[in-house]
C-alpha cells in the first residue's frame, strides 16, 4: 500500500501517475477566505493564548491577501 500527498502535483513525474498506479486520487481544494480566517484564529489562539489583543480587521485583511495559501503556508 502506498499513500502519497503533495501540494505540487505539477512537479510529479507523469510516469508515476499513469493509469493503474493509484486506485484513488483525492483532491482537497485550498481554503477560501472564510476558511483561512478560521485557520488564522486557531493559530493565533494556540500561539497567543488570549485573543483580546487581536484585531478582527487584521485577521480579515490577512485572510484576503493570502489567496491560494494552504493552512501550512499560513
Amino acid at each position: 500500500m502506498v499513500v502519497a500527498a503533495t501540494n505540487r502535483l505539477d512537479l510529479v513525474d507523469q510516469a508515476v501517475l499513469r493509469s493503474g498506479r493509484f486506485d484513488l486520487k483525492i483532491h482537497i481544494p485550498l481554503p477560501d477566505e472564510n476558511q483561512r480566517k478560521g485557520i488564522l484564529w486557531k493559530i493565533l489562539d494556540k500561539k497567543m493564548g488570549s485573543l483580546h489583543n487581536v484585531k478582527e480587521d487584521a485577521v480579515t485583511n490577512i485572510s484576503r491577501v493570502t489567496e491560494k495559501w494552504c493552512g501550512a503556508d499560513l
